[in-house]
């Protein structure tokens, strides 16, 4: 039986639309809704990264299902629907009829996975439809339940449809057991920012006449009102709303502690629910309920519409019409009258017709007889009349094909073959499913297996075998089965024989009654002939077992019968025994030969006899190398053959080791080469004292005496190899004995001094290593300089006169005083004629502590210009210059000096006052003419002039000793403000210009 969603109103096939399986996570791709399933729990829900061009967005890392009712390639969508808040999302099941029965769920919240006992999940995308296919169990005592849930969307939906299956693998009946689908609705709140939704009871079964139930949330956010609603037909659900994590089904199909009525509205963050009611689940049967979770208002009868679908027996598994385009349809193949209806819980709410009428049992109903005479194509049609549907009617098309009659198969024959096993058996094609055979043949045989055993027992079971297979469809087919019997006879052959190479080899056989023969043996051997001649000379790969086999034929039936013989063909003589090799000198050479001879002589070098089988020649040496030959009788045959010995030569030294001479302390090397032998050695120096390898042939030594070293060698392959030794003596000379000195040790940055080395026996070659990396090569010298302050340790290497090295250090060899650096400062840093007296500070640093000054103000006019202490106060009096070298001289603790030497200047100074006002009309005597005063300026050059307000002059003058009395031709002048102008020439002979005003009172 075939049962598919069957709903769709135009086909869409695009390559971005997809199903696939990524980590622990499945996902369903649509046009505008995007499904994200947990493979272990089988709920919406996953932690695994979503493919790329999906839509993600909610909280914990998981991914449930989104949606775009606006349709506008998601620039705007709903969704997550659950998972921004506590993700309760998930399905479970209850076995009993009471709250406290056993019950089971799986959910997202803490990945809760109790019905998933060797999960399995898959996925399928036929044309424009995708569906995941999840299936788990779970046990509970004696009741052991499988679950099989399918989520199916097709491309353009708006909903999608939850399958589920469960069937009954306990051994007894479950009198009640309960489903639920919950999810705590968030719809939007990514965008809206509540977790709140309006949660309504749309329908409930017994309420109206649909028997439909629907429960939904909906939520007003920036892009409009986001929608979920569970929804399914039949008595047997029940939705509710409350609570939050609800995962008791009988509660929530019973409706204890939630809202359950129709119409009922409430807006909080709750859950809501589907839920199913099982009753008498009898044991080996399945249950199958289907519901929509719809999102999008709009399209909540279309969804409904949805849980419709097509169901007819006997057709292969294709894309159900939901998901094919209108060419082809489904397919039917009938034999005979078949039923095809539509299934569901509201056909009952259509008006249904077939066209066309014919070979129809009934073409005004969902279910209808079909037997046409030859293919049609019907197409059925709903017209909904009641609210529980959408107005639009529903079309499915099914192709009615009738079989053909069934042609009867003549099956291959079979053939008994006299004297081998009498029971044979019967085959015909599988008929499938339900398929009736019935089997009947000579002696009265019967049989209903579909392929029996028969055992032949007499020639009356000799003939023909007919077997009627029936299918479930009523259609049957004819088999028939020929049995025939052919006499056989015993292959009468020769069971062994014996020959020597090179003798004639034939074959002979005999089997009466046979219509041919055929041979197969050693050496790719094969003959059609009955007595066949292996070979004139035989040869060993002659021996071996030939078979032949006899053939009895009657028509186009063959009978065989089988028989062997094993052919033994002697070789003769081996023309070489091979070659004994690598014979140590003085070691033994064992000669071998073939066995299975019954005399033997050998014959070799240095002449060399033996009538042993195996004999050996002790002692071994170069006169024992050579070729062997061995003569082997065999009966009336002698077989002879030969092998090359050779002997490794004796050992001696290629190379001898020669006597060397060492530095007390230093290293050599003492070395050697051997021939001879096996070519691989073993060397003992002895004594092995101050030897780094005494048992390799070269070895390092360490020179602390005159020794006398023996080289003993022997053959690492050959212990019976006599040994030979030599020797070789180690000469050593002292080191030399080194002092360095210098005549002074210490002095200040930058320091020079002698360097002076002595050694014992006599240096030809010395070098000086500072602790600076800087280095000497020579054993004396007058002046060296190290140029920066420190301690300088010093290594001295010697080679002396013999070509030994050694050194000899001192951590502190020179030592090298820092200078100090004279500095100073003074105050004004800019004296003038006016401000003369200087302070001097001494400022000088590095160099340690400083412990004397001396001072030169450079006043030549002065009789007393120097002072020896660190500050001192000075003052340029009358000088001559006002240019003054100034220069301090410092000494530190260790005695070391540095001076610095600096210029003053004492610099001249101009100032003029220009009064602002004067009063000559007073008779006071005080301040009576205007004139101006100063220092710094030329009085030989001088100019002033005073003006009106209309810059007429009223006074002038060069005097700088003269000035405006206030009056104008002897007049006095007007109280009042009056412009002055002055010029006059500084100390420096530049002029300077002042305007200013100037008040009369």
């Amino acid at each position: 039986m075939r049962k598919f969603n069957l709903l769709i109103i135009i086909f869409l096939l695009t390559t971005n639309l997809y199903c696939q399986i990524v980590g622990g996570g499945s996902f369903i791709k649509g046009t505008s809704v995007e499904i994200g399933v947990n493979n272990t729990g089988g709920f919406e829900g996953t932690s695994a990264t979503p493919p790329i061009g999906m839509h993600p967005r909610g909280g914990f890392g998981l991914f449930g299902f989104v949606a775009n009712p606006q349709v506008n390639a998601w620039a705007t969508f709903y969704g997550d629907y659950f998972t921004p808040g506590s993700p309760e999302n998930g399905w479970g099941l209850l076995i009993g009829n009471s709250s406290g029965s056993p019950a089971f769920s799986n959910n997202c919240v803490s990945s809760l996975s109790q019905i998933s006992s060797t999960p399995t999940i898959a996925y399928s995308h036929i044309l424009n439809c995708y569906k995941i296919d999840w299936m788990g169990s779970v046990v509970s005592g004696t009741n052991n339940i499988r679950a099989h849930i399918n989520y199916f969307l097709e491309q353009n939906n708006l909903y999608y449809t939850t399958t589920v299956s469960l069937t009954n693998n306990s051994s007894s009946t479950i009198p009640t057991l309960y489903y639920y689908r919950n999810v705590d609705p968030d719809n939007n709140q990514p965008v809206s920012g509540s977790f709140s939704t309006i949660n309504l009871i749309e329908d409930q079964p017994g309420v109206g006449l649909c028997n439909l139930a629907c429960v939904s949330a909906k939520q007003l956010g920036s892009f409009g009102m986001a929608y979920l609603a569970f929804a399914g037909i039949g008595p047997d659900f029940r939705v509710c709303y409350g609570g939050f994590s609800n995962r008791n089904a009988f509660n929530l199909w019973n409706g204890v502690g939630f809202t359950q009525t129709v119409g009922s509205t409430n807006t909080a963050d709750q859950a809501i629910s589907i839920s199913y009611k099982i009753q008498n689940f009898l044991p080996g049967t399945t249950r199958t309920f289907k519901f929509v979770t719809i999102l999008n208002a709009s399209d909540k009868l279309v969804a409904v519409n949805n849980l419709l679908s097509l169901s007819f027996p006997g057709s292969a598994y294709v894309a159900p019409s939901a998901c094919s385009p209108l060419n082809p349809p489904d397919t039917a193949r009938i034999c005979g009258p078949t039923k095809i209806e539509i299934s569901g819980s509201n056909v009952s709410s259509y008006i249904w017709s077939w066209l066309p009428t014919i070979g129809l049992s009934s073409s005004t109903t969902f279910s209808a007889i079909v037997n046409p005479p030859s293919t049609t194509i019907y197409t059925i049609t709903g017209i909904p009349t009641t609210p529980c549907t959408s107005t639009v009617p529903v079309t499915y098309t099914v192709v009615v094909i009738p079989a053909p009659p069934l042609p009867t198969i003549t099956n291959s024959p079979i053939t008994i073959c006299s004297g081998l096993s009498s029971s044979i058996y019967l085959n015909t094609p599988s008929g499938g499913v339900g398929a009736v055979y019935n089997w009947t043949g000579p002696g009265g045989f019967t049989s209903s297996v579909q392929n029996p055993s028969i055992a032949i027992s007499s020639p009356s079971s000799i003939g023909t075998y007919t077997v009627l297979t029936t299918l479930v469809s009523g259609c049957t087919s004819t088999g028939l089965t020929s049995v025939s019997f052919i006499p056989t006879s015993t292959i009468v052959v020769t069971p062994s024989i014996t020959i020597c190479q090179g003798g004639n080899l034939s074959l002979i056989a005999n089997a009466p009654g046979a219509t041919s023969y055929s041979w197969v043996g050693p050496n790719s051997f094969t003959s059609s002939v009955q007595n066949p001649n292996v070979s004139l000379s035989a040869l060993p790969i002659n021996s071996g077992v030939y078979t032949v086999t006899a053939y009895f034929v009657a028509g186009t039936a063959t009978c065989t019968t089988v028989k062997t013989c094993t052919v033994t063909v002697i070789p003769a003589i081996p023309t070489s025994l091979g070659m004994i090799s690598n014979i140590c000198n003085n070691g033994t050479i064992n000669l071998t030969s073939p066995s299975g001879g019954s005399s033997y002589s050998w014959v070799g070098p240095n002449s060399f006899t033996s009538s042993v089988q195996n004999p050996s020649i002790t002692n071994a040496g170069l006169t024992n190398i050579g070729t062997y030959t061995v003569s082997i009788t065999t009966g009336s045959c002698t077989n002879s053959g030969t092998l090359s010995v050779s002997v490794y030569p004796p050992l001696s030294f290629s190379v001898l080791p020669t006597n060397i001479t060492l530095c007390s302390g230093k290293f050599g090397q003492l070395s050697s080469s051997s021939i001879g032998g096996s070519g691989l050695y073993n060397y003992l120096w002895s004594p092995i004292l101050n030897l780094g390898s005494p048992t390799s042939n070269t070895t390092s030594v360490t020179g602390t005496s005159t020794t006398v070293y023996t080289l003993s060698v022997t053959d690492a392959n050959c212990s019976m190899t006599l040994p030979i030794s030599t020797t070789s003596t180690v000469n050593i000379n002292p080191l030399p004995v080194i002092t360095m000195t210098t005549s002074n040790n210490r002095g200040c940055e930058i320091f020079c001094t002698d360097l002076i080395s002595s050694s014992s026996p006599p240096s030809v070659s010395c070098q000086w290593h500072f602790s600076d990396n800087r280095f000497f090569n020579s054993c004396d010298t007058t002046s060296y300089c190290f140029p920066t302050l420190g301690t300088y340790g010093s290594i001295l290497t010697v080679t002396d006169v013999n070509g030994c090295v050694d050194s000899t250090k001192s951590s502190s060899f020179i030592i090298v005083d820092p200078n100090p650096d004279a500095d100073f400062t003074w105050l004004p840093e800019n004296p003038t004629v006016l401000i003369n007296e200087v302070s001097f500070t001494d400022k000088s640093t590095i160099g340690s502590q400083i412990s004397g000054w001396h001072w030169d103000f450079g006043d030549t006019s002065a009789t007393n210009d120097t002072s020896n202490i660190s500050k001192y106060s000075y003052i340029y009096g009358s000088p001559n210059s006002n240019t003054y070298f100034v220069t301090l001289k410092v000494t530190n603790i260790f005695g070391c000096v540095d001076s610095v030497t600096k210029v003053i200047k004492i610099n001249d100074e101009f100032a003029l006052f220009i009064p602002n006002v004067f009063s000559p009309n007073k008779n006071d005597g005080t301040n009576d003419v205007f004139k101006v005063s100063g220092i710094g300026f030329l009085t030989n050059d001088f100019e002033m002039g005073i003006y009106d307000r209309w810059g007429s002059s009223i006074f002038s003058t060069n005097d700088i000793n003269k000035g405006w009395d206030g009056t104008v031709k002897g007049k006095l002048c007007e109280s009042g403000s009056y412009v002055y102008r002055i010029s006059i020439k500084d100390f420096k002979n530049k002029t300077r210009q002042f305007i200013g005003h100037i008040t009369l009172l």
